[in-house]
């Protein structure tokens, strides 16, 4: 029998049996636990992207909202809908809540009703440029950028709940957009219109008319030629994916570096008490460029000519200011923002910059526009017109005449310099859910020479200058 000196559990095993050290080592070695540190933070999230659009549109926002506090002291505030102004005395109201300082973080689903300063004769009645205000800021239209043109006139009807903007050329009363009134007042306006005109021996067509008038037309069996020359283009700031920056990156690497470089944007809202000083600046900006295009020699289909201050209610000013304190600092260019009450947004028009400015300029300007509005919630920014190549629908006109119709329009087409519209407007990615037709009308059956005539001087088109290029 064999006998052990030790307990049977302290028994080794044979040495066939045993681990080695070095497994013995690494049996015996304790785990690492996964997390060193229980008390370790978890990783933060990635901060949001900062757009550039964000920084400006709050840039001006705020500035915006800082000169509208600036002029509530002694001021009321009434009901128009424009980030410029609401300072027609007419079909106002009073709110508290506007005259207060509002909430810098809150977005707007319509342009803030600024204040102005009250009237200093309030026992004389307003002027009819009040109506007339009221009316362009409830009713206006990209079509309607004639009520800043002086060489336009004003038909205002005796209920003064109806306006049209027109000029008369050849005997023709040229109607620029639709009536400025809702549409159930279309019928007794243009006939109210057809009196008045009757007595000055006046025919009459529209340039700019939209798809509304035309139905208006339909509904009441009137029997209206129309063609469609061109559309509206529209730029949605909500949407806009150039200020998403998932579009325009040439756009966007442009304005970056002249925002780098020194060059300021600014906002301006005119009238109250204006800033005479700037007013004349933004002025001088456009006479240059005026100037400097009717000297060119080149012809300038629709193109407007603006007196940019004649409706201050209405409008509002982006503007950009040169780096430095010399000739550079001054302000270089601007783009003009008219409410369009018809659509609850603006029309932007004229954006230009003072000939020989920093490159770019007038693309900061525009992307800047956008910016601010999409910060007040604005979805809405027309760009302008964009005629066709060629004519689009046409109805009333027999077959031969429309195919001889068509065929003068092309040849007009391609020999004026507006080819280029479309390229610079699909730069900025316009929306095409709020593009719409624009359309010639004519409400005698057919168009008469003289009104085509008159059509074509309207638009700034010589024919002299087509026929013979010169």
């Amino acid at each position: 029998m064999v006998t052990h000196d030790r307990p049977l559990s302290t028994m080794s095993p044979s040495s066939a049996d045993q681990p080695s050290q070095q497994q013995q080592k690494q049996k015996q070695k304790p785990r690492k636990p996964k997390n060193k540190s229980k008390n370790k933070p978890d990783p933060q999230p990635a901060a949001p992207k900062v757009l550039l659009a964000d920084k400006i549109g709050q840039s001006l926002y705020d500035r915006l909202i800082d000169s509208s506090s600036a002029n509530t002291t002694h001021s009321t505030s009434s009901s128009l809908k424009s980030l410029a102004s609401s300072r027609t005395s007419h079909d106002s109201s009073s709110s508290s809540s506007s005259s207060s300082n509002p909430n810098r973080n809150h977005t707007h689903n319509k342009p803030l009703p600024l204040s102005h300063p009250p009237n200093p004769h309030p026992h004389v009645p307003p002027p009819p440029v009040s109506t007339i205000t009221s009316l362009a800021a409830h009713h206006g239209q990209i079509s309607h950028m004639g009520l800043l043109d002086p060489s336009y006139h004003l038909f205002l009807n005796t209920t003064h709940t109806g306006l049209l903007c027109f000029k008369v050329l050849n005997k023709v009363a040229i109607i620029a957009g639709d009536p400025l009134c809702h549409p159930s007042s279309f019928s007794s306006l243009l006939s109210e219109f057809k009196v008045y005109r009757k007595r000055q021996h006046w025919g009459i067509a529209f340039l700019g008319a939209s798809p509304e008038l035309l139905h208006h037309a339909r509904i009441t069996n009137a029997h209206w030629t129309s063609l469609q020359f061109g559309q509206e283009r529209v730029l949605n700031p909500l949407t806009s994916p150039i200020l998403a920056e998932t579009a325009g990156k040439r756009i966007l690497v442009q304005n970056k570096q002249l925002l780098k470089g020194g060059w300021e944007v600014d906002v301006y809202v005119p009238g109250g008490h204006g800033d005479e000083a700037l007013e004349s600046e933004l002025r001088g900006i456009y006479d240059e460029w005026r100037s400097e295009r009717n000297t060119s020699g080149t012809t300038q289909a629709f193109i407007t000519e603006y007196d940019p201050f004649s409706m201050p209610e209405l409008m509002t000013y982006v503007y950009c200011k040169g780096p430095g304190t010399g000739p550079d600092s001054a302000v270089c260019g601007f783009a003009a923002l008219r409410w369009i009450g018809a659509k609850g947004g603006y029309h932007l028009d004229p954006c230009i910059a003072r000939p020989g400015a920093a490159r770019g300029l007038s693309d900061l300007l525009v992307f800047s526009a956008m910016a601010l509005l999409r910060k007040a919630g604005v979805g809405y920014l027309g760009f302008g017109y964009e005629p066709f190549e060629h004519l689009g629908e046409v109805v009333g006109l027999p077959g031969p005449v429309e195919k001889m119709t068509r065929m003068v329009y092309r040849y007009t087409f391609q020999r004026l310099p507006i080819s280029g519209k479309k390229a610079y407007h699909d730069r900025f990615r316009p929306d095409e859910d709020l593009d719409r037709g624009l359309f010639l009308v004519f409400p005698a059956a057919l168009p008469e020479v003289r009104q085509m005539v008159a059509m074509t001087h309207i638009a700034n088109i010589s024919i002299r200058r087509l026929v013979f290029r010169v």
